[in-house]
């Protein structure tokens, strides 16, 4: 077999190993991806030649151009000299040296490289690594990674994305060190001598420069717009390799379609200064230039990507592009991009984020023969797991935004991903087996939160064409996938998700019959967000109920009208829709003209998202029930009430409350707390929505409702719109019928689903619309009064036929506010009936609604109602301020929080909260619990059902992942009692726990390598719930035990106390990437110390104020033979706040994996036996003494954690501690 087979074979069975086990059945195909050709073997990746047909760049003329002045960098002339002697004999030995210490030493592939470097053949080494990498480039199949690491998402879209016919006048220009972007020119030099950032510039005290300029005037005069186009200016100049065109790409796509070996030698060269300078001037520059984000990385992804078409298109590249100026180009790429990606994604949530390590994965694939690569494949790898239990809560919900591409993304980008990233050699079936399962939580969320409608919001355009959630079963165009992720990971192994998806394609009219799903209504107890659905039918109601914990981004709910929807999660917003209708939406209670801020508290972040935050691990526990003839949700408000800082939108939010306004206070108030309960009536089209408002004082308060209500005038023209409005004005129609005297407000939309509320509270309600620019209540005028006044505004502005349907959309829907003054405890209860659509709306409003309604009281607040619905069925309801109210609901007595009861087909059933027994014809009944349903028959007979708490989550321990011999696993749920009426099931065979599994009784010991699951479940059940957490079963949690022998000690000699410090500075990408390794960075001092991560040692050798890294090097002295774990710092891997650093450690050769699941998250375990241990840690510091951001959002300092982190770690009789420094020695080993 000769070397080449060799090769194929080991690669072949290397990547076979690799992938994840979801994705083997299309691993075969997946390179055939539907549309661009994309072939296998080295057949090009798109068809050749066709220049014709590319796109000209740039689009516009570029014959008015802003004339920059760019002063040269203050040390041209010597930067010239370096320059030119860069390709010296001794710079191209450094060069070489510095690119094989880079290189993993076993690298396959390199062997030429290596021979040459070891003869001092320094030159035609690079030239052997040049052949090496286009080779690579053209089969990277034969190097152990693959053709999709090439096709970032520009490129799968065709080479037109990334080959363009570049205008002459822009290349020529671009040969004379002249850059244009945005309509602006500037010189910025010649090789040697550009200027990668406007050298000279100042900006004005107060005034700083991130995404955009602050809040500062400077930035509203002319001077300030043109300083900030100038820095945008020479970002644009920084950025490679596609992204503004940089003047090297410029070059790079000439010399591709016409062969002009100048332009190709100039890109070198404009190359080679960016690898030797840029990262120097921008670190150096005192504004912003860097300007990084988490996605960065595809642009990382695009440099091979475009390199190959530019190979498949012109041969001659492997030969005429510059070897030297290849080794700098890789060795400052490699060290750039992904730290700035991983940075951004260890500190905050967003969807860049995801999209961000799914490309640097795809890059550090590619690049596998390159030791930083290795970090960056376990980071990332570690990384992608933790972005399932912190980009998602527990349950599925994404804890970024709730609209539809925020919180899809993981699941493509994983599949994207996986299937061809070569994972850590430790990653085997079991991890792949369990990074499957949380693709099915993901996917599972989707079903919960899926309308019958198949939206994942209810809109207010019926006619609205959204992506329905049925798309799940089609694969995404930006995979690779012939099969999606829910046909592959669950469609055969979940019941439920086929029946919820048949029944949405039912009501979609794809199939014609579809069996009823099993489950009705849902709560996600992580996310603590509740569905109920009447039913799956096609013109069924469904509400959804708020009571999120927590966002990374702003989630202020405002109506997005080009998507007839409105977004946002506060507690206790609420949306009732019907048919596919939304017919109400409710934000949640504001109090002295603040919304509840659950951002309260948290440092903000220097990304996409606003905060650095993470979902708990822990559910909600609001109480949650659902049966066939109620459901019953609650959200509770337990954070203060307050805007939010500044830096929050508020252009597009429904009532202008998320903006923080001068003429209010914004003190947070405290001592308030929201209870908001809904009760659903199912086939009543009926929703008591009942708050409490608990203070434990007697101070007065604001209390505000804020509701936005449709008024559904459709029209594309204004022509047309203005004959509606004139039409319903003329009819003596009202879009909403508002009587404050009786607490009633309706929608009377013609020939649309619309809905009625009956409001009551503590104290008299003053109706009104959003608050204005001062915080003040905007009086309410009639909608079609405010439609024909904007419609005259818009016509004497000559507003254009284009531009109206946009701006005639946000006039369907109407801020509505209620509010009223009351002291302490507060009561204020919403019932919400519907009303069918009907073409006689105008002609006999309200038709349809509640047949009778009537106000009930009771003492000390009560408040409630008698009501006969549109079926005829009687339905009463009360409630109080208080925990304990004396309450009467019609024929219903009972001390409590709220009392429902309803009379229906000879049965008086209801719902209690808070009361132990009810008193029904004049005999008392024990509930089941204090919060019950209860139904009593004609002929007397009395049940009750517990109304009860989800879940919490189960824990597995020892919080360890190794162990030698054998191990005994515990479960158990902390803060809740299991043991009385709560079983534990699990396996140890990888499937999911049912009924019929293995129950525990004792602990579990285990002798193999095994992934352990549990699952609790209510005892008593009969069948087995689906696999998604909530009232009668949890979550399924798992844990990976894997069975290992010890690492042995070494033998030593003359051991003595301390450690070997070294000290080395850069900048931190480059640290940060290669820290961890001896010969990449030189060593600048090196001194012994007696301790770790000791504050003086570090400030006695820190020479610098910008980024350094020391690395400690010693041996561990293990007092006896155990597993011990080492401890993550806080900070360092949870989204709390930017740690400022990172930290790698190594024992006897190997390094860390702090575990990135929710068992032993965070820490790392190892067998070690009694005695000497080779030890290394290092330490990068990127925390400037000096701050700036690097990021696009103005990250400030106080959101950096200070300080020197402590590295800690138990063991055998060792409780979780700092490492001691009399395990620390040093010596040689023998």
């Amino acid at each position: 077999m000769n070397q080449r087979t060799k090769l194929k074979k080991h690669s072949a069975l290397k990547a076979r190993r690799e992938i994840l086990p979801g994705f083997l059945a299309f691993q075969m195909f997946a390179l055939l991806l539907a549309g661009p050709a994309v072939v296998l073997g080295n057949e090009p990746l798109h068809p050749l030649g066709d220049f014709d047909s590319l796109p000209v760049w740039p689009k516009n003329k570029h014959s008015e151009m802003v004339s920059l002045t760019v002063n040269p960098p203050p040390d041209a002339a010597l930067r010239k000299k370096t320059f030119t002697q860069r390709n010296s004999p001794k710079n191209i030995k450094a060069l070489c040296l510095s690119l094989n210490a880079a290189l993993e030493p076993d690298a396959s592939g390199l062997g030429k490289f290596r021979e040459l470097v070891k003869g001092g053949n320094y030159a035609e080494a690079l030239d052997a690594y040049r052949i090496y990498f286009f080779a690579k480039l053209k089969t990277p199949e034969n190097y152990g990674a693959h053709r999709q690491n090439l096709l970032g998402y520009q490129l799968k879209a065709g080479k037109k994305w990334v080959l363009q016919r570049v205008d002459p006048q822009v290349i020529e220009w671009a040969m004379q060190g002249i850059y244009t972007f945005d309509g602006q020119m500037g010189q910025v030099g010649p090789p040697g001598q550009i200027s990668w950032v406007p050298h000279g510039l100042e900006l004005p005290d107060g005034t700083t420069y991130g995404r955009s300029g602050n809040d500062h005037s400077f930035w509203k005069t002319d001077a300030g717009r043109a300083t900030g186009k100038k820095i945008e200016f020479f970002r644009a100049v920084n950025k490679f390799p596609l992204d503004h065109m940089p003047p090297s790409t410029r070059l790079l796509q000439s010399y591709t379609l016409t062969g002009e070996q100048n332009h190709l030698n100039r890109a070198c060269e404009i190359l080679d200064d960016w690898a030797l300078n840029s990262r120097r001037d921008i670190d150096a520059f005192p504004i912003d230039v860097r300007s990084a984000t988490e996605l960065e990385s595809e642009w990382l992804r695009a440099f091979p990507g475009m390199f190959r078409v530019m190979l498949d298109e012109r041969p001659s590249l492997a030969e005429q592009f510059h070897s030297p100026t290849l080794a700098r180009l890789m060795l400052h790429l490699l060290s750039d991009y992904i730290p700035y990606t991983i940075r951004a994604k260890r500190t905050e949530l967003a969807n860049w984020g995801v999209m961000g390590i799914g490309n640097a994965l795809h890059f550090a694939t590619l690049f596998q023969e390159f030791r930083s690569m290795t970090y960056a494949r376990r980071e990332l790898w570690r990384l992608w797991n933790v972005n399932f239990t912190h980009f998602f809560a527990l349950d599925g919900a994404s804890w970024e935004a709730a609209d539809t591409g925020h919180s899809r993304i993981a699941v493509p980008r994983a599949r994207e991903c996986m299937p061809y990233a070569r994972l850590p050699d430790f990653v085997g079936e079991l991890e792949s087996a369990a990074f499957d399962d949380l693709l099915r939580d993901r996917m599972r969320y989707v079903m919960v939160q899926m309308t019958p409608w198949a939206n994942q919001h209810p809109r207010f355009d019926p006619a609205y064409n959204s992506h329905p959630k049925t798309e799940w079963l089609e694969p995404k165009w930006t995979t690779f996938d012939k099969v999606s992720a829910m046909k592959e990971l669950l469609w055969d192994r979940d019941l439920e998700v086929r029946l919820r998806m048949n029944a949405a394609k039912r009501n979609l009219g794809l199939i014609d019959a579809a069996k009823a799903p099993g489950v009705r209504s849902d709560l996600a107890p992580y996310a603590a967000m509740a569905y109920l659905r009447e039913s799956w039918n096609k013109d069924a109601h469904y509400f959804q109920l708020s009571d999120y914990q927590g966002s990374s981004a702003n989630l202020a709910m405002r109506y997005v009208a080009a998507k007839s929807v409105v977004f946002g999660r506060a507690n206790g917003r609420f949306d009732l829709s019907m048919s596919g209708c939304n017919l109400l939406v409710g934000d949640g209670l504001a109090v002295d003209r603040k919304p509840g801020n659950f951002y309260y508290g948290w440092a903000k972040t220097g990304g996409k998202t606003r905060y650095c935050a993470q979902p708990g691990h822990t559910v909600a526990g609001n109480r949650f029930h659902s049966s066939e003839r109620f459901d019953f949700a609650e959200s509770v408000q337990r954070n203060p009430y307050q805007r939010p800082p500044e830096g929050v939108r508020t252009d597009s939010h429904l009532f202008n409350l998320y903006n923080v306004i001068p003429e209010l206070d914004n003190e947070p108030v405290t001592d308030v707390r929201t209870t908001r309960q809904v009760f659903a009536l199912h086939d009543e089209g009926l929703y008591f929505v009942n708050t409490r408002m608990d203070t434990g004082n007697d101070k007065e308060r604001e209390y505000t409702q804020f509701l936005g209500l449709p008024t559904w005038v459709p029209a594309k023209k204004m022509k047309e719109a203005k004959e509606k409005v004139r039409a319903l004005s003329e009819a003596g129609h009202r879009l909403i019928v508002k009587d404050e005297k009786a607490g009633f407000l309706a929608t009377s939309n013609p020939a649309r689903e619309n809905v009625s509320i009956h409001l009551e509270a503590n104290s008299p309600l003053v109706y009104a619309n959003g608050f204005n620019g001062k915080g003040e209540h905007i009086p309410s005028k009639p909608q079609l009064e405010l439609m024909d006044e904007n419609l005259k505004k818009w016509e004497s502005r000559k507003m254009s036929e284009k531009e109206f349907p946009k701006r005639w959309l946000s006039q369907l829907l109407r801020p509505i506010s209620v509010r009223w003054n009351g002291k302490g405890s507060q009561v204020f209860l919403m019932t919400l009936s519907t009303r069918k659509a009907s073409a006689d709306e105008i002609a006999f409003p309200l038709t349809g609604g509640l047949q009778a309604y009537e106000k009930t009281r009771g003492g000390n607040g009560v408040l409630g109602c008698s009501v006969t619905t549109q079926k005829g069925t009687r339905v009463w309801f009360q409630t109080g301020p208080r925990a304990r109210n004396a309450l009467r609901a019609g024929p219903v007595e009972a001390n409590g929080e709220a009392l429902l009861a309803m009379k229906k087909n000879g049965v008086l059933s209801g719902i209690a909260l808070g009361a132990e027994s009810i008193r029904m014809r004049g005999n008392v009944h024990a509930l089941a619990t204090n919060d019950a349903e209860f139904s009593l028959d004609d002929a007397g007979n009395f049940s009750s059902q517990a109304i009860r708490r989800p879940i919490d989550t189960i824990r597995i321990s020892p919080a360890q992942t190794a162990f030698v011999d054998s191990l005994d696993i515990r479960f158990d749920i902390p803060g809740q009692d299991s043991r009385k009426d709560l079983e534990f099931r699990y396996s140890l065979d990888g499937s999911d726990p049912t009924l019929e599994s293995a129950l525990y009784t004792h602990p579990l010991r285990i002798d193999r390598t095994c992934m352990v699951k549990v699952r609790p479940f209510r005892k008593g059940l009969r069948e087995t719930p689906w696999n998604f957490p909530g009232m009668d079963a949890g979550k399924t949690m798992s844990a990976i035990f894997t069975k290992v022998d010890y690492q042995s000690a070494r033998q030593a000699t003359d051991l003595k106390p301390g450690v070997k410090l070294e000290y080395l500075e850069g900048d931190w990408p480059d640290l940060f990437m290669n820290a961890g390794d001896s010969e990449v960075i030189p060593v600048l001092k090196k001194e012994q110390v007696s301790s770790l991560l000791n504050a003086k040692d570090i400030a006695a050798v820190r020479k610098t104020n910008q980024a350094y890294a020391v690395r400690y090097r010693g041996i561990l002295e293990i007092p006896k033979d155990g597993i011990y774990v080492f401890h993550a710092p806080p900070h360092l891997f949870d989204v709390t706040m930017d740690a400022g650093y990172d930290l790698r450690v190594w024992v006897d050769g190997k390094e860390w994996f702090p575990e990135p699941g929710l068992h032993a998250r965070n820490s790392w375990s190892v067998a070690l036996k009694k005695g000497a241990h080779d030890f290394k840690v290092a330490f990068v510091d990127f925390r400037g003494k000096t701050f700036k951001s690097e990021y696009w959002l103005p990250w400030q300092e106080g959101q950096v954690w200070q300080g020197i982190p402590i590295l800690r770690i138990s063991g055998p009789g060792i409780k979780k501690m700092p490492l001691h420094t009399s395990w620390l020695k040093h010596s040689e080993l023998k």
